[in-house]
């Protein structure tokens, strides 16, 4: 195997940036002069690979100062050493970079300069997109220019970064110009080159020492030698002389604990190419144990392909570490809390899927955790209930806003219950979206519990109704009375026009069409007096509020007439519909006429009046106002309007408005009272438009 090919295969996998930098740094540093030339391209590769470009190269400015030749390249599109002379890269970009003195740039080819045009058709007819310049010099002078390009555009550097590179780019000068210096004719004394030398490596270890953060180290494999940078030592508590030299003496520093998977990561490394990353404690002179991640790789093999040298980083991790620790610990009490609530709850990810459910969730469903993570958990939801819980859940979770649902879940007994879900978007420490947290409560006693209120407040309500009918006795009897008059008036006509001799059939037809239509008039009061008295399930209709006062009206025409109340009417035309009990809700409108009548009562009955309005109110809301002449209600009254038995009608309940209260309250509406000045009441309720759940 030649030493190129050799050298290639060391060069496995990209590393991060900081490992980047550590290891090229610390290969030119130990590089043998022989083998510098290959070097260059070695950590060309490094660079293209590392930071993700697609090629890369080393040009080298010539004596006078113009750009000479391409001496060092690797990437998908090679090209061969040789003098670049007019091709395009001997562009004014080249130039500025080359000789400007700046440091790294990253550049986009579409910001280059309009004297660059030249170049910039050359860049895009080759499909880059994004430079990278690192400016090669030494005391001054330009003498070369290392250039990355990417067929994409790069992120912008961070200043961290520039700095690192920068040093590198000092490296790679210096190890240009010790490489021109080899290959020079140019006789110097044996003690001028080892002095040279001696200045050279003593400077390329303090850019190394410099540009990493991490202590730097060096093993000598057959030599067992290891050597640690200056920041490596001093963060443990040593002097550079008290500090172990060769591998057995740094291994006495290492926990006990920890030694046999740090000899185990380095026998993985040199047999078997894994990367070496590894963490453990140390021992720093003061006693105290420290923790290190330990980073490195092969730089250098024998003939036999052997590794003789690692080159890495040494990291303190202890703040980290205790860092996690606390974040376990924090994690361990979460679990210990949600496993011992007495409330299921979840958690998923960022995706929607189920990433957590506690204890009590898997004792209320009676399935494991790998069963309900995932979506696994939607199984357990009724099939009735599946799509609109899936659907409310998926866009409140697109829409990152809190939810609340109902549904059914099965339970661990095959039965379903009731929960109610509640879950809000959670966010990281950096503000990013980690997904959901919600708890499940089971409400299925407090569901039974409103089935049996509304069951009560139906029965309340037809009590009402039937109450109020019979206080209607006298107006029920008058409304039958006349068209069964009138019917019996006319049956009575055709028994005399047929008793003639001779008949009038018009008479006969007209006598009879006034039978008919005084039948529908009965026909059609008992109807609505039936539907009065019903008592069953409320049924959700949309109910024009306009067309149900009228029919009240028609429906209390003779009590009105009785008592010589006048009604005047203000309806709003074109009102949106409301979604209610088309019963229930008449049974209101009703309630409220009725008491406003009973109020006026003891006044003079030329001051009987009622006015009724209804308007459409902001926020799509529909208001019924009933304004009466009487003397108002007392101050008790309106204090605890809605209490029941309370009353102020001398044969009353004290239920009508409590009734109604419920009844609005049911559809989603208010009802309250008023006084209006000195004389008269008013009544008002709201009810939504368009409003679809069951009250």
């Amino acid at each position: 195997m030649n030493e190129k090919k050799q050298a290639f295969q060391e060069v496995e996998q990209p590393l991060p940036l900081d490992r980047l930098i550590a290891t090229t740094l610390a290969s030119f540093l130990n590089v043998s002069d022989a083998k510098l030339d290959l070097e260059f391209t070695v950590a060309i590769r490094r660079l293209v690979e590392g930071l993700g470009f697609d090629t890369g190269m080393l040009l080298q400015v010539g004596e006078d100062g113009a750009p000479g030749v391409v001496t060092h390249s690797w990437g998908k599109s090679n090209r061969k050493r040789g003098r670049i002379g007019e091709e395009p890269w001997a562009t004014s970009w080249v130039w500025n970079c080359s000789h400007s003195g700046e440091g790294v740039e990253l550049t986009n080819v579409e910001g280059l300069s309009i004297e660059d045009e030249e170049g910039r058709r050359f860049f895009r007819g080759a499909g880059i997109k994004s430079l990278l310049a690192m400016p090669l010099n030494v005391r001054g002078r330009a003498i070369g220019l290392v250039v990355l390009t990417s067929k994409r555009k790069q992120a912008e550097l961070t200043e961290n970064a520039e700095q690192q590179l920068g040093v590198l780019a000092n490296l790679f000068a210096l190890s240009v110009e010790r490489n021109n210096r080899i290959g020079a004719s140019v006789e110097v004394t044996e003690r001028e080159r080892v002095e040279e030398g001696l200045r050279e490596n003593e400077e390329r270890l303090r850019l190394v020492l410099e540009v990493n953060s991490e202590g730097v180290w060096d093993w000598n494999i057959p030599t067992g030698q290891i050597y640690f940078s200056p920041r490596s030592v001093e963060r443990l508590g040593y002097s550079s002389e008290e500090f172990p030299k060769d591998y057995t003496a740094w291994k006495a520093l290492v926990h006990p604990d920890d030694l046999q998977p740090v000899k185990q990561a380095d026998q993985d490394h040199l047999q078997e190419g894994k990367e070496l990353c590894v963490e453990y404690r140390m021992r720093k002179k003061t006693g105290d144990w420290c923790w290190i991640r330990s980073r490195g790789t092969v730089v250098e093999k024998n003939a036999q392909g052997e590794p003789i040298r690692i080159v890495g980083t040494h990291q303190d991790i202890t703040a980290q570490k205790e860092a996690a620790n606390r974040v376990q610990e924090s994690e361990r009490r979460f679990l210990l809390m949600a496993n011992t609530a007495p409330v299921l709850l979840w958690a998923t990810g960022p995706d929607k899927r189920c990433n957590f459910v506690n204890q009590a969730w898997l004792d209320f469903t009676g399935r494991s955790a790998d069963e309900e993570l995932g979506d696994g958990w939607a199984e357990g939801i009724h099939p009735d209930d599946r799509e609109r819980c899936l659907k409310a859940f998926g866009e409140a979770f697109d829409a990152r806003r809190p939810f609340s649902l109902d549904y059914r879940l099965g339970r661990y007994d095959g039965q379903y219950r009731w929960v109610s879900d509640h879950g809000i978007a959670r966010y990281d420490s950096e503000q990013n979206f980690a997904g959901y947290i919600g708890s499940c409560v089971d409400i299925t006693d407090r569901k039974q519990a409103e089935v049996e209120a509304q069951h009560a407040r139906e029965k309340l309500a037809h009590m009402g109704r039937v109450a109020t009918l019979g206080e209607l006795t006298g107006s029920i009897a008058h409304e039958l009375n006349q068209p069964l008059t009138a019917i019996l008036s006319n049956a009575q006509a055709v028994q005399r026009f047929l008793a003639r001799a001779r008949a009038d059939p018009k008479e006969l037809q007209n006598a009879l069409e006034a039978i008919v239509a005084q039948g529908f008039r009965a026909a059609e009061f008992i109807t609505r007096m039936r539907s009065m008295l019903q008592n069953g399930e409320a049924q959700v209709l949309p109910v024009d509020i306009n067309s149900l006062i009228r029919e009240v009206l028609r429906l209390l025409h003779s009590e009105l007439v009785l008592h010589n109340v006048v009604v005047a009417t203000n309806l709003e035309p074109r009102l949106p519909l409301v979604w209610g009990d088309q019963v229930q809700l008449q049974q209101v409108v009703l309630n409220v006429l009725m008491n406003a009548c009973d109020a006026m009562h003891a006044g003079p009955a030329s001051g009987h009046k009622v006015n009724i309005e209804t308007k459409q109110l902001l926020g799509n809301q529909i208001q019924v106002a009933v304004k009466d002449s009487g003397p108002g209600f007392p101050s008790e009254m309106l204090e605890r309007p809605f209490e029941r038995f309370r009353t102020t009608k001398p044969n009353g309940l004290g239920l009508g408005l409590a009734i109604c209260h419920s009844i609005v309250s049911a559809h989603g509406g208010r009802l309250w009272l008023a006084n209006e000045g000195n004389r008269g009441a008013t009544v008002r309720f709201v009810l939504p438009a368009n409003r679809k759940e069951n009250p």
